[in-house]
């Protein structure tokens, strides 16, 4: 899903992060791929979105966790087979110990 104003990053080893920029395209992308989709998520994909007030909401095909709520939104990621979708502040983190970053694997948490 390509969203107006969306910033694609390359990470070393071809893995990429789409960066959402605004909260209603954030809202809307989360609706629309996770939120009114539930019965046709798998597990291959992810949605966590962390609040403001510490609490936080995780939904993939089997698993659906806190409550989603629309204000106070700090921090989300979405993970997918190809890509993470990110809104809020973010980091990479390499997780191996490979010293070839095109090799190397990392995942995306929340700062």
């Amino acid at each position: 899903m390509y969203i107006d104003g969306m910033k694609s990053i390359e990470l070393s080893n071809g893995q990429i992060v789409e960066v959402l920029k605004n909260l209603k395209d954030t809202i809307e992308f989360m609706k629309d791929c996770y939120i009114e989709n539930k019965d046709y998520l798998d597990d291959d994909s992810s949605l966590y979105v962390e609040y403001k007030d510490g609490s936080y909401y995780y939904l993939s095909g089997s698993v659906e966790e806190g409550k989603f709520k629309r204000t106070g939104i700090k921090t989300v990621i979405e993970d997918n087979p190809r890509t993470y979708t990110v809104y809020g502040k973010w980091k990479a983190i390499k997780t191996d110990d490979n010293d070839d970053d095109e090799n190397c694997c990392y995942i995306i948490e929340p700062v």
